[in-house]
Parts: C-alpha cells; sequence; structure tokens
C-alpha cells in the first residue's frame, strides 16, 4: 500500500456498540497505513476550542466521525466538514429521527409528523420533534461528507432522506475473530452452571421502558423453553433494569471485555430478539466464537444470520416463535454446533478486521485524495 493516512476518529464518549466499532479502528490501522487517534482522549468530552486545537495539532488527512451529539451540539459535523474531508458513519437513526424503537424502522424522515412517540393531540401539531428533525434537515442538507452505513439496511433506511444524495459506502463492522477461537474456558470460571444447555443474551436494559433489545420478549420466552428443556439455562450479560427474571435465568450484570469472550466461548446459543438494531457488535462476536444466533428480522440482521444455517430469525415481538427457536437449538447440540461453525466462517469471510480494514483504508485514501 502507498502513502499513509492520518484519521481522527471523533466519538462520543458512552459506550456501546458504535463505541466498540469506532475504536475497531485503532486496531488495524497500523497494518493497513491508517495512523489513527481518538477523540475525546480524556475521560470528558472536551469543548469545541479545546478538540480544535487537538485537532489543528495532530493535522488529520481525514476526519472520521461516529456518534458525537451526545458529548457536542449536533452542528459540529458542519464545522469539522468546513476543515477536513470528513467521513461519517451512521450507527442510528438519531441523524433523521430520534433514539425510541418507534424511529428506527421509520421512513417519516422529512418530517416527524404523526409520530407514535407522541400522544395523540401532539402528533400532528408542532412539537419538539418536528423542531429537532427541521434543525437536523438544515444542517444535513448543507454538507460535504462521505457516508459510510455499517449494513444494507441502514443504507436504505437514510437513503429517503436528505442523506440519500450523500456519497454512500456500506462498510460492515468489524470482529478480532482470532480473540474468539481459542477453547472454551470451565464455564464455572465465567459464572456459568456446569450442566445443562446455556442461551446468552448481551446487552443494557437500562429502564422498564427500555424494550429496543427485546429482553422482556426474551424472558417471556425462556419461561416456556423450561418447560421444553428443564436443564436449559439463560444468561444475560448486562445491566437490568426494572424485570424479574424467571427461573433458570443468571443476571451477571455488566462483565469486562475478557470474561464477556469467556462467555461466548463456554454457552450454546447467543440470542438477541432486538426491535431495532443496525448491525449488532454482539451477533458478530457470538458468530465469532461459533455460536449460532437467534436474532430478529429487524435492522441488519437478516444480513448477519442466514436463516437455517448460521441461526434461526424470528419476527419482532413474537415471543412463540422465539421459544421455539430457543428450544430447538439448546435441545440439538449437534445442529448448534454445525450452525456455529457457518456463522464462524462467514465472520471470518465478511467481518474480519482484514475486510473491513481494506475497505476503510481505501475509503480513507480516496476521501483524502492520496489514491494512488
Amino acid at each position: 500500500m502507498s502513502g499513509g493516512v492520518r484519521v481522527a476518529i471523533i466519538n462520543q464518549l458512552q459506550g456501546g456498540g458504535a463505541t466498540t466499532a469506532a475504536k475497531e479502528l485503532l486496531e488495524w490501522g497500523p497494518g493497513q497505513g491508517v495512523h489513527a487517534t481518538y477523540f475525546p482522549r480524556g475521560e470528558r468530552a472536551e469543548s469545541r476550542a479545546t478538540l480544535w486545537r487537538e485537532l489543528d495539532a495532530f493535522a488529520p488527512d481525514v476526519v472520521h466521525l461516529h456518534c458525537w451529539y451526545q458529548s457536542w451540539e449536533y452542528d459540529l459535523i458542519s464545522e469539522l466538514a468546513s476543515r477536513w474531508p470528513v467521513v461519517f458513519t451512521a450507527h442510528d437513526p438519531y441523524v433523521v429521527n430520534q433514539y425510541g424503537i418507534e424511529c428506527w424502522e421509520c421512513f417519516r424522515n422529512a418530517l416527524c409528523f404523526g409520530c407514535p412517540g407522541l400522544g395523540p393531540l401532539r402528533r400532528w401539531r408542532p412539537n419538539y420533534r418536528i423542531l429537532e428533525r427541521l434543525a437536523k434537515r438544515r444542517v444535513n442538507r448543507a454538507l460535504d461528507v462521505h457516508l459510510v452505513c455499517p449494513s444494507e439496511w441502514m443504507r436504505r433506511r437514510l437513503s429517503r432522506s436528505e442523506w440519500g444524495k450523500r456519497p454512500t459506502s456500506v462498510i460492515p463492522y468489524s470482529v478480532d475473530t482470532d480473540r474468539y477461537t481459542g477453547a472454551a474456558p470451565r464455564r464455572a470460571r465465567v459464572g456459568l452452571p456446569e450442566a445443562g444447555p446455556v442461551a446468552l443474551f448481551v446487552g443494557n436494559m437500562y429502564s422498564p421502558d427500555d424494550h429496543r433489545k427485546g429482553l422482556p420478549d426474551l424472558l417471556s420466552a425462556f419461561r416456556a423453553v423450561r418447560e421444553l428443556v428443564p436443564t436449559a439455562t439463560l444468561a444475560i450479560a448486562g445491566r437490568v433494569e426494572g424485570v424479574s427474571p424467571p427461573g433458570g435465568t443468571l443476571v451477571l450484570g455488566e462483565v469486562d471485555a475478557d470474561r464477556l469472550v469467556g462467555l461466548y466461548q463456554a454457552s450454546d446459543v447467543f440470542v438477541l430478539p432486538s426491535h431495532g438494531d443496525n448491525l449488532p457488535v454482539t451477533v458478530l462476536e457470538a458468530m465469532a466464537a461459533g455460536l449460532p444466533v437467534i436474532g430478529t428480522r429487524v435492522g441488519g440482521i437478516p444480513e448477519q444470520v442466514v436463516e437455517g444455517e448460521t441461526g434461526l430469525l424470528v419476527g419482532r415481538g413474537d415471543q412463540a416463535s422465539l421459544s421455539d427457536a430457543l428450544a430447538v437449538l439448546l435441545s440439538d447440540p449437534d445442529r448448534s454446533a454445525a450452525m456455529g461453525q457457518a456463522g464462524r466462517a462467514r465472520c471470518h469471510a465478511r467481518y474480519s478486521r482484514a475486510v473491513s480494514g481494506e475497505l476503510h483504508a481505501s475509503l480513507y485514501r480516496r476521501v483524502a485524495g492520496k489514491t494512488a
């Protein structure tokens, strides 16, 4: 590869899949001729003036923007694009809507009239959602940036908005496939029971009303699973608020990265009954570990999971189909293992650091005008 590229990665302080994806760029960068620095550098978001001084000192060829809007004002993207070539990865629909579940599959991007997230009397009159949508639209329409969508679903999702006029690339997230291929640890070492099949869920439920990852559906479905597979365990790695887990459920809380790898390796099935998602990193991690995946037909999940080959897909909120899928895979270890191996091969072929790194590096060079 000819010529290195200096890339400033700008992202929110909070964690989650978007942050995991943003920091992945730091790992494969050196091998692709990319010198990247992550902002903010400290444990709090800098002021714009401080951020500007640090960016000027770094002198990037390209600024790669991720979820900046929880740490800075939305119009930061305009100021960045006026000074440097900007690549923006869309991790969620907030750039055209809000954070609610109702916004993930909503295609009313021009104006947020008739919003189901508002009461009936507020849906058809000016409200904060309409005003915020208009403000974002004014910013977005004036931008000269390159849009990156991690999934074809997100590309379609934004194509009906003003973002559809921006140059766009579909570049999936990456995962360190090598990290998940080691021998599984003893279950007791990662807090799992030694006997019986284990279904793993990784995600957070921050309040009783936070149903985006589908945890209430999963808990209800698992009650039926326990009647069919009495020795089954549901392990939840993440923060859980406002629900009462049924028997056979282990709530492990937030776990560190090393333990999470061990949980993937020691489990039998991964399940994510999400109500709204882009290209969940947890699904890629499970595939890299050789787990079959049970997911929902929302967002980019059907792009990750090949129905009947690497896992099973169910309808959003379909608890009966979810319990059936869990019971089938938890009671058939041979089928689960075969699906898991197929998922691992698919992950290596489509979602490895080598694949994502080459696509990103090529885009950076093109945007920076450094293509050989």
